[in-house]
C-alpha cells in the first residue's frame, strides 16, 4: 500500500514538472501580449505638435498655434487642413495597441522599420506627460504597424488606422478654402464690388440685417447661401507661391496698405467676421466676372496668388437687389385668419374665421350667408390657392414710394400670441413709362419706406369673379323633399330641344316617368347629395350646353339648374389630373364649376338601354 503511494506522488511531482516544461517552452516559442487603447486618457487638446514621414519620402511637421489653429511649418509654412488632422487624431484616440514580449532574443529594431522610424508622432496626456511614438513597417498580416516609445525597447503593434493619411499627398494637408479660420459662425458678412458695396449685413437674433443699403428688409435664405458659398469656395491650384508686393500688383491686387485704407483698386473685397474670432478678408482680382475657369484670389496673409473655380463664386456675381426681400409678404396661406381685397373705395371681399374657425363671407353683401369653400380637395381650396397667389408675389425691382393714394389695397388678418395682427400691402397705378414701364408699384406695412414693382399680374386678385370663385364646390343647395319634379335636356346625346326626360311625384308622393331600372330618380338622388366640383373657372364666351338638368319644386318653382358641356378647344379637360366636364349653375354668371365628366356620361346614358356585363 505504501509503495503504491509513493508510487502516485512521485506521478504527480513529474506531471507537475511536465507541465511547467511546457509552459516555459510554449513562452520562448511566441510572445506574450496584452490589448488595449494606445493612449487612454489621451487630451486631443494638449497635443501641439506631430512629426510624420509620409509615403511621399519627405516629413511633414504640424505645430498648433496657441489656442488656434493648426499650422504646418516643415516642409512649407502654410495653415493646415483642420479637418484633416482632427480626423487623425480621431484615429490616434481610437488606436489599439497589442504589447509584444520576446523573451530570449530580440527582433532587431532596423528590420521592423524602427530605425530609423517610418513615422514619429510626439504626445502629451491629460497628466503631461510627454512621450514620441515611432512607428515601422505593416506587420505581415497586415492589420497592424509596429511601434515603440521613446526611451523604450520594448515592441508593440498598433491598429493601422495611425497611419492612414501618410499616403495624402502633402499639398492635400494645406487648408484649402478662401476664407480660412471660420470655425464659428458668421455674424458679418461684408462685399465690396468695384460698383460700389454688394452687401453689408450683420447676423442679430438669428436673422440678417442690411447694413447697406440700409432700412431695407434682407432674404436671410439668399444671404445665408453666399455665406455657405464662401464657405465651401477652395483653391484648386496655386498661381503663384510667396508674390512680392510688384508681382502682386501685376496680378491687380491692391497693397495691403490701400486695403488698410478702403482703397481696392477695382479688385473684389470679402470681408467676413466670426462669433469670437479675428475678421478674415479675401480678394478677387478686377474683372474676375469675365473669367471662365480659375479665378485669382488673395487672401489676407498674402502668402501665395490662389485660382478659386469661377462656379463657386457664382453668388457673388449678383447686383445689391438680389440681396433684398424680394416676397411681398411673410408667408400667409397657413396663418391667416382674414382677408380682405379693395379696389379704390369699392370693398370687393371680406372673409374670415368664425369663432368655429370656419370661414364666412363679410363681404360683398351678395355673398354674406352662403356658404364659403371650406374643404380641401387634393390639398387645395379656392381660398388656400388665393393665398398662395399672395404668396408667390415677388418684387421685380424697388424704387422710391410712389405718390399719391392707392388704387387697391390687400389687409391679411393673422394672430400672434392670441393677438390680432393685420399685414397691409397698398398697390398703386402702373408705371407708364420708364425702364420699368407696366409693373405696379406695391408698399407694405412690413417696410413703408420703400416701394416693390410687382408683375401687372397681381392685379388679377382684385378681378369681379374673385369673390364668386371661393364658393362653395357643392352648390346645389336643394333638399329633396323639396323637389317635386326631376328635368332632363339633351339625355342619349338628343339635343336639348328635344322632348325632355320627365320625372315627378303624383298626389299620392309616387315618383313617376322613372324606368325600371330607377336611373332617372338615382340621378336626381346622386346630383343632390353628392354634386360636387373641383374648382371655378370663368366662363368662355357664347358656350353651349347640349345637357340641362331641372328641379322644380311645387307650383313649378324651379329650384336650381346646372348646364353641362364638354371643354372646348383650347380648354382644360383635366383638373388635378381627373377628367372634367364644365357645369353653368342659375344664380353664378360668368363662372363655371369643373366637375367629374361621370355626371355627363350618366346623363347621356338615361335612355340607352341598360348594358350589363356577362
Amino acid at each position: 500500500m505504501r509503495s503504491r503511494l509513493l508510487t502516485l506522488i512521485v506521478l504527480a511531482a513529474a506531471a507537475w514538472g511536465l507541465w511547467h516544461w511546457a509552459l516555459a517552452a510554449d513562452g520562448q516559442q511566441a510572445p506574450m501580449t496584452t490589448e488595449g487603447l494606445l493612449f487612454p486618457h489621451l487630451d486631443r487638446a494638449s497635443i501641439t505638435s506631430i512629426h510624420m514621414t509620409l509615403d511621399f519620402g519627405y516629413d511633414l511637421e504640424l505645430e498648433r498655434e496657441p489656442a488656434g489653429p493648426w499650422r504646418i511649418t516643415a516642409p512649407t509654412n502654410e495653415r493646415a487642413r483642420a479637418e484633416l488632422v482632427e480626423q487623425w487624431l480621431d484615429n490616434v484616440a481610437q488606436a489599439t495597441v497589442r504589447q509584444l514580449e520576446f523573451p530570449g532574443d530580440t527582433l532587431p529594431a532596423k528590420v521592423l522599420g524602427l530605425e530609423p522610424p517610418k513615422h514619429q508622432f510626439p504626445l502629451r496626456d491629460v497628466k503631461g506627460n510627454a512621450t514620441t511614438l515611432f512607428l515601422g513597417e505593416v506587420e505581415p498580416l497586415g492589420r497592424y504597424v509596429y511601434a515603440r516609445a521613446k526611451g523604450s525597447d520594448s515592441l508593440g503593434l498598433v491598429t493601422r488606422n495611425v497611419v492612414s493619411f501618410t499616403g495624402y499627398h502633402g499639398e492635400e494637408w494645406v487648408d484649402p478654402d478662401l476664407l480660412r479660420g471660420l470655425a464659428g459662425q458668421v455674424t458679418r458678412l461684408r462685399i465690396v464690388k468695384p460698383q460700389g458695396v454688394l452687401i453689408d449685413a450683420e447676423l442679430q437674433g438669428g436673422s440678417w440685417r442690411l447694413l447697406e443699403p440700409a432700412g431695407v428688409l434682407p432674404d436671410s435664405d439668399r444671404i445665408d447661401k453666399l455665406v455657405r458659398g464662401l464657405q465651401f469656395a477652395r483653391q484648386e491650384r496655386t498661381l503663384l507661391s510667396r508674390p512680392s508686393p510688384a508681382q502682386s500688383r501685376e496680378f491687380g491686387f491692391p497693397t495691403d496698405e490701400q486695403v488698410a485704407a478702403g482703397d481696392y483698386a477695382g479688385a473684389t473685397y470679402i470681408e467676413v467676421h466670426a462669433a469670437g474670432e479675428r475678421e478674415i478678408w479675401a480678394l478677387l482680382v478686377p474683372g474676375w466676372e469675365a473669367v471662365q475657369e480659375l479665378v485669382p484670389a488673395r487672401r489676407d496673409d498674402s502668402a501665395k496668388v490662389i485660382g478659386v473655380p469661377a462656379a463657386s463664386l457664382n453668388m457673388l456675381r449678383n447686383g445689391p437687389e438680389f440681396f433684398r426681400q424680394h416676397a411681398l409678404l411673410p408667408p400667409v396661406r397657413e396663418r391667416a385668419d382674414s382677408l380682405r381685397l379693395s379696389r379704390g373705395d369699392t370693398l370687393l371681399l371680406d372673409v374670415g374665421q368664425d369663432a368655429q374657425g370656419r370661414w364666412e363671407y363679410r363681404a360683398p353683401e351678395r355673398l354674406v350667408g352662403t356658404a364659403l369653400e371650406n374643404e380641401r380637395v387634393l390639398g387645395h381650396t379656392a381660398l388656400l390657392d388665393l393665398l398662395g397667389r399672395i404668396d408667390r408675389a415677388e418684387a421685380v425691382a424697388f424704387t422710391s414710394l410712389p405718390e399719391g393714394e392707392p388704387s387697391a389695397t390687400i389687409v391679411v388678418g393673422w394672430k400672434l400670441g392670441g393677438a390680432g395682427r393685420q399685414d397691409r400691402v397698398d398697390l398703386f397705378a402702373p408705371l407708364a413709362d420708364g425702364p420699368h414701364a407696366g409693373l405696379v408699384p406695391a408698399v407694405t406695412s412690413e417696410r413703408p419706406k420703400e416701394a416693390l414693382l410687382l408683375e401687372p399680374g397681381i392685379l388679377e386678385l382684385f378681378a369681379p369673379d374673385v369673390p364668386d370663385r371661393l364658393r362653395s364646390l357643392s352648390p346645389l343647395r336643394v333638399s329633396a323633399d323639396e323637389l317635386d319634379e326631376f328635368v332632363v335636356h339633351g339625355a342619349a346625346g338628343t339635343p336639348a330641344e328635344a322632348d325632355p326626360l320627365r320625372l315627378w311625384r303624383d298626389e299620392s308622393g309616387r315618383w313617376q316617368g322613372d324606368d325600371e331600372w330607377g336611373r332617372r330618380f338615382g340621378l336626381a338622388h346622386d346630383l343632390l347629395r353628392g354634386f360636387r366640383g373641383y374648382r371655378w373657372r370663368p366662363t368662355a364666351g357664347a358656350a353651349g350646353y347640349p345637357a340641362e338638368l331641372l328641379f322644380r319644386g311645387s307650383d313649378g318653382v324651379v329650384l336650381a339648374r346646372v348646364s353641362l358641356r364638354e371643354p372646348g378647344p383650347g380648354e382644360l379637360s383635366e383638373e388635378y389630373g381627373k377628367p372634367v366636364v364644365l357645369a353653368a349653375i342659375d344664380g353664378i354668371a360668368g363662372l363655371e364649376l369643373a366637375v367629374p365628366r361621370t355626371w355627363m356620361e350618366r346623363v347621356a346614358a338615361l335612355d340607352e338601354p341598360l348594358q350589363r356585363e356577362p
